[in-house]
C-alpha cells in the first residue's frame, strides 16, 4: 500500500493533526540527534519523511512516528536522509571561474606578506567543495608567488560525511569533475579511486558543527556556503546571513548558491556578480543575535471581533398621525446622508442632498466624488480616506459649499455602518450646515462693498488653501499607495525566490536520487555479470562431464537438466514444469518417483545402482538441494554411468573363474599321477 501523500501536507487544514504528528517527529529526531530541524523548511520536511514513509511502507504521520520510536536505527536513516549530501569538485565551472577572476586574484595579492587566507565552508557535506577552494588557492599562490598561509574550515553536521571528506579518497568519477591538469597534479591514485593530494589535505580542516545553532568563525577572507540555506526558512536565513557578515573581514566575500541571495540585507554586501551569487561585505559591523538555537513563535492570529447587538427592532407602527411626525422631524432636523461603499460608489441617499450634491445632465453616475459640490470635494475626500484608515472612529471635517448665493460654512462627519450579511465597508456622510446666531446688521448700517469683496476673497483663500491641503494629502495617500504596491511586488519577488528555492531544492533531491539509483543500477550490473559468468562456468562444467544431471523444486518439477541425463530418463525441453512421477526411465527393479519422495521427506541422500533395459549400469544419487543459506528448495539427481565398470568386474570373474578350473584340472593330473595332495 503506498503511504497517503495527502497525510503530511502541514498546510492543510484538513489535515490539522499533521502538524502536531510532524513536530512530534521534529523532536524525537531533536532529541536522538542533538539536531534541531525546526529551522528546515517544512515543505523539505515533509518530501522527505514522506520518502522514508514510501520505504518503510507507513500510510500515515502517525504509524511512522511509531516506527520512529519501536525501530532504534529509523531516526538515524530519517537524519542521513534529511542532509542532502549533493555536492561535487568544481561545481558550476562558470561560478568557480568567476570566483576565481574577481575575488581570488585581488584576495591574494592585497594580503598581507607572510600572512593567512581564511576561508570557512559550512555545509561542506563530503569535502569536494572545501578542496575545490584548495585547489584553486593553491593555484593562485602559486601564480602569484606570494608566501601565504591557507586556512580552510569545512563544517557540517553529518559525522559520517566529515569522516569521508577527511580521507579525502574519491571514486573514478570525479575524473569526469576536475580538469585533467589538476587531476594529475593534485591527485593521486589508490586503485580504482583517487586521493586528494597530501599537501591538499593539510589545509583543510573538517570539524562538526551546526551553522544555525553553533558560533561561527571569525575573521574570515572568504564563506562559501553554496545550497545549504535554500533548505531553511526565511527568518533563519536572514539570520545566517547576519552571521556571515560578523565573521567576515571588512570587504570579505561571500559566495552562495545558484538559487540562494541576500535578499533585504543589500545595504550589508555588495553585488559583484548578481548571476553567481557573488557577494561583499560592506557597511558598519553589526553584533548578530548570539542566542544560539532558534527561536519558535506560535503563530497564532489575534483577529479582532466586535459584537454588535443587531437584534430586531420592533417595526410595529402607530397611528398614522404619528408617523407623520416622525418623518417630519427628520426632514426638518436630520443632516443630509449619503451611504457609500469603499470604492465611493453611493448606496443609498437621505435628505436634502442636494444642498450638497450637484446632479449633472447626462449618463447619470453613482460616484460621489464626481456628485459634490465646488469647496467641499477636498474634505470630504479627505474625511473618507481617513475613516477608511481607523475603522473604529468617527471623523469630522469643515468646509464651505459654494451654492447660487455664496460660500457657506458646513460640518463634515463620516463614520462606519455595522457589517450586514450582504454588505460590508459601509461608510455614512452626513452634512450639515453652521448656523450662526450673532447679531444680524442693522439695513441703516450695511456692510461696505469693498468690505464685503475682502471677505469674498477672504473666503476663496480658505477654500483655495484647503483644496491645496487635500490635493498634497491625496499626493500623500497616492505615494503610500505606491510603496505598499512596491512593498507587494517585493513580498512577491520574495514569494518566486522561494519557490525557486524550493525547486532547486527538489532538483537537488532528483539528483540525489538518481545517484542513488545510478549505484543500484552499476551494482545490479556487476551482479548480473557475476550471474552470468556463474552460468556459463556452471553450463561448462556439467557439459564437460558425462554425469546425468537434474533438478527438482520444493513441488518435485523439473527445473533444469543437462544432457546426459536426456539419454538415461528421455527428456525434452518440454519437461520442464512436470512432475518427477511423470518422468520415463528404463530402470529395471528401481522406482525413481519413490525414491525422491522418500529423500524429500526424510532429506537424507540416498545412493543406488542398477541396471537399464538396454544393459547399462547407473549409479543415481539422490541429494537434497540446498541454498548459501542452507534452506532445502528441491532435489538434484545424478546419473553417472558404470557400464564400463561393471563389464570390468564381470571379466576379472571370468578370469577367476577359468584359473579356478585350470587349477582343478591340475591337481586332478597329480593325483592321477600318485604325487599325492599338494
Amino acid at each position: 500500500r503506498r503511504p497517503d501523500r495527502s497525510a503530511i501536507s502541514v498546510d492543510s487544514d484538513e489535515q490539522g493533526g499533521g502538524t502536531d504528528y510532524l513536530n512530534k517527529i521534529i523532536a524525537h529526531l531533536r532529541a536522538r540527534s542533538r539536531y534541531d530541524l525546526r529551522c528546515y523548511k517544512k515543505s523539505t520536511l515533509a518530501r522527505r519523511i514522506q520518502r522514508r514513509m514510501r520505504v518503510r511502507n507507513v500510510p500515515s504521520l502517525e504509524g511512522y512516528l511509531q516506527v520512529l520510536r519501536e525501530k532504534p536505527d529509523e531516526p538515524d536513516e530519517l537524519f542521513n536522509d534529511l542532509l542532502i549530501g549533493v555536492t561535487s569538485f568544481f561545481r558550476d565551472p562558470q561560478a568557480w571561474e568567476e570566483l576565481d577572476k574577481k575575488v581570488l586574484s585581488g584576495m591574494i595579492k592585497n594580503a598581507p606578506e607572510n600572512g593567512a587566507i581564511r576561508v570557512w565552508v559550512p555545509g561542506c557535506s563530503t569535502g569536494q567543495e572545501a578542496y575545490t577552494l584548495a585547489i584553486l588557492l593553491f593555484e593562485r599562490i602559486e601564480k602569484e608567488n606570494r608566501p601565504l598561509e591557507i586556512q580552510i574550515f569545512g563544517t557540517d553536521v553529518d559525522s559520517k560525511a566529515l569522516e569521508f571528506a577527511r580521507k579525502g579518497v574519491y571514486a573514478e568519477s570525479v575524473a569526469e569533475e576536475v580538469p585533467a591538469d589538476k587531476l594529475n597534479k593534485y591527485f593521486g591514485r589508490s586503485g580504482q579511486n583517487y586521493v586528494v593530494a597530501k599537501g591538499i589535505r593539510e589545509k583543510v580542516v573538517f570539524a562538526l558543527q551546526n551553522t544555525v545553532s553553533d558560533p561561527p568563525f571569525s575573521k574570515l577572507d572568504l564563506i562559501s556556503c553554496r545550497n545549504l540555506m535554500i533548505y531553511l526558512e526565511s527568518d533563519v536565513q536572514a539570520r545566517m546571513l547576519r552571521l556571515f557578515h560578523f565573521a567576515l573581514n571588512e570587504g570579505g566575500y561571500l559566495f552562495l548558491g545558484s538559487s540562494e541571495s541576500i535578499g533585504k540585507l543589500s545595504e550589508q554586501f555588495k553585488v559583484l556578480s548578481k548571476k553567481w551569487r557573488i557577494y561583499q561585505r560592506t557597511g558598519a559591523l553589526a553584533r548578530p543575535d548570539f542566542s544560539y538555537g532558534r527561536m519558535h513563535k506560535d503563530d497564532k492570529d489575534l483577529s479582532r471581533t466586535s459584537g454588535m447587538d443587531t437584534g430586531k427592532r420592533d417595526h410595529r407602527v402607530g397611528d398614522r398621525h404619528a408617523e407623520m411626525a416622525n418623518q417630519m422631524l427628520l426632514e426638518q432636523y436630520a443632516p443630509a446622508a449619503v451611504v457609500i461603499s469603499k470604492t465611493m460608489e453611493i448606496v443609498y441617499l437621505r435628505g436634502p442632498v442636494d444642498r450638497y450634491l450637484r446632479f449633472p445632465t447626462g449618463e447619470l453616475t453613482r460616484e460621489l466624488s464626481r456628485l459634490l459640490r465646488e469647496g467641499i470635494s477636498s474634505p470630504v475626500r479627505a474625511a473618507i480616506r481617513k475613516a477608511q484608515k481607523d475603522r473604529f472612529s468617527e471623523v469630522q471635517k469643515q468646509g464651505q459649499v459654494k451654492r447660487d448665493d455664496g460660500y457657506h460654512p458646513i460640518d463634515i462627519t463620516v463614520r462606519h455602518l455595522p457589517e450586514l450579511p450582504d454588505q460590508n465597508d459601509l461608510l455614512l456622510v452626513t452634512f450639515s450646515d453652521v448656523h450662526h446666531h450673532g447679531p444680524i446688521p442693522a439695513p441703516s448700517d450695511p456692510v461696505p462693498a469693498d468690505e464685503s469683496v475682502v471677505r469674498q476673497l477672504e473666503l476663496e483663500l480658505r477654500t483655495t488653501k484647503d483644496q491645496m491641503a487635500g490635493t498634497v494629502s491625496d499626493l500623500e495617500t497616492a505615494n503610500e499607495e505606491l510603496k505598499a504596491s512596491n512593498e507587494e511586488i517585493m513580498s512577491m519577488n520574495e514569494e518566486f525566490q522561494s519557490t525557486n528555492e524550493e525547486l532547486e531544492t527538489s532538483r537537488e533531491e532528483l539528483q540525489s536520487l538518481n545517484e542513488e539509483l545510478t549505484t543500484v543500477n552499476n551494482q545490479l550490473e556487476e551482479k548480473v555479470d557475476e550471474l552470468e559468468t556463474a552460468n556459463d562456468d556452471l553450463r561448462n562444467l556439467l557439459s564437460s562431464t558425462d554425469i546425468g544431471v537434474v533438478f527438482l523444486d520444493s513441488q518435485l518439477r523439473i527445473k533444469r537438466f543437462t544432457r546426459s541425463s536426456e539419454e538415461v530418463i528421455r527428456l525434452i525441453p518440454g519437461d520442464i514444469g512436470r512432475s518427477v512421477s511423470d518422468m520415463a526411465h528404463a530402470f529395471r527393479e528401481f522406482d525413481l518417483s519413490a525414491s525422491v519422495k522418500e529423500v524429500s521427506e526424510s532429506l537424507q541422500p540416498k545412493v543406488h545402482e542398477t541396471e537399464s533395459t538396454d544393459g547399462k549400469w547407473y549409479n543415481i544419487r539422490i541429494l537434497p538441494y540446498r541454498t548459501e543459506k542452507n534452506i532445502v528448495e528441491g532435489i538434484v539427481l545424478t546419473f553417472m554411468d558404470v557400464t564400463k565398470r561393471h563389464q570390468e568386474i564381470d571379466d576379472l570373474l571370468e578370469q577367476c573363474t577359468e584359473k579356478e578350473q585350470r587349477v582343478e584340472e591340475l591337481k586332478k593330473k597329480l593325483r592321477e599321477s600318485g604325487v599325492g595332495p599338494l
